[in-house]
């Protein structure tokens, strides 16, 4: 398969709807009938082919929550069908789903339609969230579109470290003690290193707005 490369003169088109991203839980709260979706969910467990069924009407009245199930079923096996995963993505990014974003750009990535992705990307770059932020800077590694010592590198990785995004945090350091964007940043390595530490130390000892719950982006 031939990647999609990057058009340099990309149009900043945007399928999102929201001018916000929402997290799981405010898409939750949003469900017309949780009963009936938590419902179908559990019967993946013993029918899904029931189930799909179920969601596929709940997603098309309208379930964010319904398309992000589907778009897992139809990303893996025996269901795989990465078109039906790509048609839910989008229904749920659509809607402003933060999970929607990120599978969605991940999917991109995946089948190396790299246009696309950054596309994505940027819309949640504007919107200040960290885990497009973060993922941004990797494909334009990925890609080759800049090195790993360019200011838009680096200026991406600090924001989303800014942002309490955790690889991205590591990920600054490192450089920087590397001496990946010049020995005279090393020191400015060394104290982001003793900063990230120093934070997870607080999170240990109690401070819990330092601490990572397991479903926090910030750890994607």
């Amino acid at each position: 398969m031939q990647a999609k490369i990057f058009d340099r003169t990309i149009v900043k088109e945007t399928l999102m709807t929201n001018k916000v991203i929402l997290e799981d839980d405010e898409i939750m709260a949003r469900e017309p009938d949780l009963v009936r979706l938590r419902q179908a969910y559990a019967l993946l467990q013993t029918d899904s082919s029931h189930a799909i069924e179920e969601l596929q009407k709940m997603a098309s009245a309208g379930s964010v929550m319904s398309a992000l199930y589907l778009s897992e079923c139809f990303g893996k096996e025996p269901y795989i069908d990465l078109k039906k995963a790509e048609k839910w993505l989008k229904m749920a990014y659509g809607q402003g789903s933060a999970r929607g974003l990120f599978c969605l750009a991940a999917h991109y990535v995946k089948i190396e339609n790299y246009a696309e992705a950054e596309k994505i990307y940027l819309d949640g770059v504007e919107k200040n969230d960290g885990p497009s932020i973060y993922y941004l800077a990797k494909l334009y590694l990925k890609t080759n579109r800049y090195s790993i010592a360019s200011p838009e590198v680096n200026n991406l990785f600090e924001r989303a470290a800014a942002l309490g995004q955790a690889k991205a945090m590591r990920d600054v350091w490192l450089l920087y003690i590397k001496g990946a964007f010049g020995i005279w940043n090393i020191p400015k390595g060394v104290f982001l290193l003793i900063s990230y530490i120093f934070r997870v130390f607080r999170g240990a000892v109690g401070q819990r707005s330092d601490v990572y719950g397991p479903s926090d982006r910030r750890l994607w």
